[in-house]
């Protein structure tokens, strides 16, 4: 969804990665740090402000970030 401002609820398409709400406070603090927004008690990872090359950074990311929660 669009935020505040310009559009306020407006939904954009696109993909997400969902994972437990428990992951983002992980991911955030996490070096590098990940930036997820939290809804409807999942931490959601939206892939469209994410580039191709950083998948793989991302990816190391969101496993240990898993490793850290259990």
């Amino acid at each position: 969804r669009v935020g505040g401002g310009g559009a306020p609820g407006v939904p954009l398409p696109g993909w997400a990665v969902r994972l437990p709400e428990a992951a983002a406070a992980a991911l955030r603090t996490g070096d590098p740090a990940v930036l997820p927004r939290v809804h409807d008690g999942a931490c959601l990872i939206d892939l469209r402000c994410v580039p191709e090359a950083d998948d793989d950074r991302l990816l190391a990311a969101v496993r240990a970030a898993l490793d850290r929660i259990g």
